[in-house]
């Protein structure tokens, strides 16, 4: 009886299309950079601007989150570029920042927080620990990556996905610039 049953759920979630993990995010654009040191590829950049209904800080209204998910191969590192804004005006730099999958985080290999060089958005720096090797490897698979924040005032994270399925051209892109690091 219990497999008839999760053999139903699975026929209408694939009836009905893949779950979103946050269904009101909504991402509004995004684009592939491939980074490159002495002409040399060494990484992979998303960008993406996000809007989402933001029920943590900003009572249910919409917030944008702006931000890059830089992929430094040679360097073994992951970078979160992030700005948030709840007045759809101004950027501010959040306090914390993750990436999230599976209700786990990479919180613990944080390495580094800095501001960027444009002083709204902090620059979050993982090292190529087991869990960012996990919610990395899931992002290559489904083109979906959770990213959580906070603020200085609040103990409580906020999270959003960026889903590049939503744009498929971006999400090929962002393939092609991982393939072309194994080929070098």
């Amino acid at each position: 009886m219990r497999n008839a049953v999760i053999g139903a759920l699975c026929g209408v979630a694939m009836l009905a299309g893949a779950p979103r993990a946050v269904a009101q995010d909504l991402l509004m654009s995004s684009e592939v950079y491939p980074l490159l040191q002495d002409g040399t590829l060494t990484g992979c950049q998303v960008s993406f601007s996000l809007a989402r209904e933001d029920n943590e800080f900003n009572n249910g209204n919409p917030t944008v989150a702006n931000g890059l998910i830089i992929f430094m191969a040679d360097a073994d590192k992951v970078a979160l570029r992030l700005g948030v804004s709840s007045n759809l005006q101004e950027f501010l730099p959040p306090e914390r920042a993750s990436l999230y999958s599976g209700y786990r985080t990479n919180s613990d290999a944080l390495l580094s927080t800095n501001l960027s060089s444009d002083p709204d958005f902090q620059l979050f720096v993982f090292g190529w620990y087991e869990s960012t090797s996990k919610i990395f490897g899931e992002f290559i698979k489904t083109g979906a990556i959770g990213i959580t924040y906070g603020w200085k005032k609040s103990s409580i994270d906020a999270r959003f996905t960026v889903d590049l399925n939503d744009v498929p051209e971006t999400y090929g892109e962002w393939s092609k610039c991982l393939l072309s690091l194994t080929d070098r």
